[in-house]
């Protein structure tokens, strides 16, 4: 079955929110400077709603085949579906549908300039639209072709928290105390009070700390030794991709996990003697595909996995959770719980569990 045409379409609408939609924000590697760091909202990460209010303005990816059969992913940005646009689906007209890792293969020798950011989220949705059009032409779920021995069951997920003021973050916390796990977004001059607020209103939970590269070389270990008592289980990302070496250097009382140091398989054989973790995220990867071979290679490596899948809409969770499924380590999907119910057959997710994705969603 060959691919015919691939079709971006845009989709506009207003979705009712309470009160501010994103009423924080991620940590950044800009908060190493003080300016960026002591302010909750110097660089906005989202569209802001407005009087309740947030206006959408997404667009949504079709791979059409001869077979009469689709394949559906998305939400995607302008800028991604530009480079889909153009750079992409001049390759893609004309190929077998089925052949996932070659079409992968092809698209990332194409983006040879730029194989990070929006290049590999391109990727991602043009490789998951193919999953989703060969599970919809053989009659299977995603899972089954990707010879998964785990059959799909809700999965504990990680609550996350980004950066915001102490007692707002007591009062959100609160609310789910003493969940399993949660992720705590924080900068290096406030993490400790960030995380003893956390653990001071959720004491039987367990913490990863999301630094986004936000720590200098010299902070970790000493940093580590503080935390542990804290029921901190996981550093994502605490270093500068550039600056990870000194990893390697020391032994780590608390497990660190590379984000932005691992995008591809390729990556484990340089980062297993620094990280204990790496943490897969479909759009990072470029797709199932390559998640899929990323988890296979970081196990034969000893290394711990989380799967995160943070914002887009249930449509780009189910992805995640068919890694997830699998057997992993941590999980950190969260997109329906922001969004509630975002589509037709949205994902659930209730008491800490995101359950599976159904099959009129997507694979």
């Amino acid at each position: 079955m060959f691919i015919t045409d691939i079709s971006l379409i845009k989709y506009k609408g207003k979705m009712s929110v309470e009160g501010l939609m994103w009423e924080d924000r991620l940590a950044s590697p800009l908060d190493i400077y003080p300016q960026y760091a002591d302010a909750i909202d110097t660089v906005p990460d989202f569209i802001q709603s407005k009087n309740d209010i947030l206006d959408l303005d997404q667009i949504y990816l079709y791979i059409h085949t001869d077979h009469g059969v689709s394949g559906l992913s998305g939400p995607i940005s302008n800028s991604v579906a530009y480079i889909i646009a153009k750079q992409l689906k001049p390759i893609l007209i004309g190929k077998d549908a089925f052949a996932t890792e070659l079409i992968w293969d092809q698209m990332y020798r194409r983006l040879i300039h730029g194989r990070q950011g929006e290049p590999i989220w391109a990727m991602s949705f043009i490789d998951c639209a193919l999953w989703d059009y060969e599970a919809k032409k053989n009659n299977k779920r995603v899972w089954e072709l990707a010879n998964l021995k785990n059959k799909p069951k809700p999965l504990i997920s990680a609550e996350s928290f980004g950066i915001r003021p102490l007692d707002k973050l007591s009062k959100d916390i609160l609310k789910f105390k003493n969940a399993p796990l949660m992720k705590l977004k924080a900068t290096r001059d406030k993490v400790l009070d960030i995380v003893n607020t956390a653990h001071k209103t959720s004491p039987k939970t367990k913490f990863i700390v999301d630094f986004n590269e936000g720590l200098f070389p010299s902070d970790v270990e000493e940093l580590s030794k503080k935390l542990i008592d804290l029921n901190v289980i996981l550093l994502e990302q605490p270093l500068h991709a550039n600056q990870d070496e000194i990893l390697s250097s020391f032994d780590h009382s608390i497990d660190i996990g590379a984000d932005e140091s691992c995008h591809t398989s390729d990556d484990i054989i340089r980062l297993k003697e620094k990280y204990d973790c790496i943490i897969i995220k479909p759009g990072k990867c470029g797709g199932l595909t390559e998640s899929l071979k990323l988890k296979k290679t970081a196990e034969e490596n000893g290394l711990k996995i989380m799967v995160v899948c943070m914002f887009g809409s249930s449509l780009a969770v189910a992805p995640a959770f068919v890694i997830a499924q699998s057997g992993v380590d941590y999980v950190n999907i969260e997109v329906p719980k922001a969004m509630a119910k975002d589509r037709e057959n949205s994902i659930v997710c209730k008491n800490h569990l995101v359950y599976p994705p159904k099959p009129e969603l997507w694979g």
